[in-house]
C-alpha cells in the first residue's frame, strides 16, 4: 500500500490513457508513491468511476509540490480541474490507484507589513507557502481572506522570489483584521469555498463602531427603622455572665430556705400527731384493768343475792 497528497495539472500534451505522476519535489509532502512501478498500468478509481491508465515517472527536484499530471478529458471524468489536491492510494495486489480530493490544506507563515499603498486589495503570498495552501497560482486569483468574523475578498499577488515562505498584508488590512506583522500564523485554505483563514487565538478582529457602555446596576436602598431590634434570652444572657451568676446563686440560696422551712413544718405536724395517738401496750394494759374491775363487781353483785 502507497499513499501521497499531489495536485492535479491538467495538460493538453497528456494522452488521454496515461498520466504523469512526479513525486519527489523539494517542497512535497513525505510520501511512498515511487512504490508505484514507473509504467505500470493501473486503474484509476473513485467512488464508481474508473478508468486504465498507464503511470509514467518524472523527476521534479526544483517543484514545489508533488503532482500528477493528466489530460483534460481524464480530468473531466473524475470531476477534478487544473489545481484539483487529491490522496492517491495504491494497492499493488490489485493494481487500483484510488482518488480522494483533498479539500482543506494547512501551512504556517510569517506575517508581514506591505507598505505599499497601491495594494491595499491585495495579499502577497509566497510561492512555497502558496503550493503548501493549494492555492491556485493563475494570475488574477481572488480569494476570501478571513479573520475570526472579519472577511475580505482580495487579490492574490505572487512574488518573484520561488523560495517565499511568507504572506504580506497592508497596514489598513492588518488594523482592519487586528493582526500584528512579525509573527507567524497558522493557516487552512479551502479550495471549496476559496476562503483563506487565519487560525490563531492572538488573531483579535477589529470592533466596527463604538462600543456599548454597559449600564451600572442600581443599588438597592433598604429603609431606616427606629426601632431596636430585640435581642434573643441567650444573648441578653451572654452579655453579663457575673449577673447571670448571682441570679443562679440566689435563686439556689432561696430553694434551700424554702426546703428546710418545709421540713421543719412537716417535723412539727408528725410530732402533733404523734403525741395524740397513745401507744398500743398503754391501752392494752387499761383494757385489761377495766376488764378485771367489771368481773370482781359482778362477782359481788352475786354473792349478794344468794
Amino acid at each position: 500500500m502507497a499513499q501521497g497528497v499531489v495536485d492535479v495539472i491538467v495538460s493538453k500534451d497528456q494522452n488521454e490513457n496515461s498520466l504523469v505522476l512526479v513525486a519527489n519535489c523539494g517542497g512535497g509532502l513525505p510520501n511512498d508513491l515511487h512504490l508505484i512501478r514507473d509504467g505500470a498500468e493501473v486503474t484509476l478509481k473513485q467512488g464508481d468511476i474508473e478508468k486504465s491508465v498507464v503511470v509514467n515517472h518524472e523527476a521534479g527536484a526544483e517543484c514545489a509540490f508533488n503532482y500528477i499530471e493528466m489530460n483534460a478529458k481524464t480530468a473531466k471524468a473524475f470531476g477534478l480541474h487544473d489545481g484539483s489536491r487529491v490522496l492517491l492510494t495504491y494497492d499493488s495486489e490489485s493494481k487500483d490507484l484510488r482518488l480522494q480530493r483533498v479539500t482543506k490544506s494547512r501551512a504556517s507563515g510569517l506575517l508581514l507589513s506591505d507598505h505599499n499603498k497601491t495594494r491595499t486589495g491585495s495579499i502577497i503570498i509566497g510561492y512555497s507557502l502558496l503550493s503548501l495552501l493549494g492555492i491556485p497560482t493563475t494570475r488574477g486569483t481572488t480569494i476570501t481572506i478571513r479573520v475570526n468574523s472579519v472577511s475580505q475578498r482580495m487579490k492574490v499577488l505572487i512574488p518573484e522570489n520561488e523560495l517565499d515562505s511568507d504572506f504580506r498584508l497592508s497596514p489598513l488590512n492588518l488594523r482592519k483584521f487586528g493582526l500584528h506583522p512579525g509573527k507567524s500564523f497558522s493557516l487552512e485554505y479551502d479550495q471549496t469555498s476559496k476562503t483563506l483563514s487565519v487560525l490563531t487565538s492572538s488573531a483579535v478582529a477589529s470592533k466596527q463602531g463604538k462600543p456599548t457602555r454597559a449600564l451600572r446596576p442600581m443599588r438597592t436602598i433598604k429603609t431606616a427603622t427606629t426601632d431596636k431590634p430585640t435581642k434573643s434570652s441567650r444573648a441578653r444572657n451572654m452579655e453579663n455572665p457575673k449577673k447571670l451568676g448571682n441570679r443562679a446563686t440566689a435563686q439556689t440560696l432561696g430553694n434551700s430556705m424554702k426546703t428546710k422551712t418545709l421540713r421543719q413544718s412537716t417535723a412539727s405536724k408528725m410530732s402533733k400527731k404523734s403525741s395524740s395517738v397513745k401507744k398500743p401496750g398503754t391501752l392494752a394494759i387499761l383494757a385489761k384493768g377495766q376488764h378485771m374491775g367489771t368481773s370482781k363487781t359482778l362477782t359481788r353483785n352475786k354473792k349478794r343475792m344468794h
